[in-house]
């Protein structure tokens, strides 16, 4: 399995842009002091985001709707992400 793991102070970033409520979880929504050495980031940034309630109906990694995977675009024409 391959991870990609980056050095950059993207959490500060992340609870700066989108005011996360719980900060970062591990894999069952409990919180955490650090980001983890041997998780991709964007793992990370994914549970964090749901946990605070970024993506509509569902808080919860436990008890997730997938519909929520509906609301995620992906960088288009414009080079833009969102998340909303």
């Amino acid at each position: 399995m391959i991870i990609f793991l980056g050095e950059a102070d993207w959490f500060t970033h992340l609870q700066q842009n989108y005011g996360l409520k719980r900060g970062l979880v591990d894999v069952n929504g409990e919180p955490v002091d650090k980001d983890f050495d041997d998780q991709a980031d964007m793992c990370e940034i994914i549970r964090a985001l749901i946990v605070s309630g970024k993506f509509e109906g569902t808080d919860d990694l436990n008890n997730l709707n997938v519909d929520f995977l509906d609301h995620i675009d992906c960088a288009g024409s414009d080079g833009i992400y969102s998340f909303f």
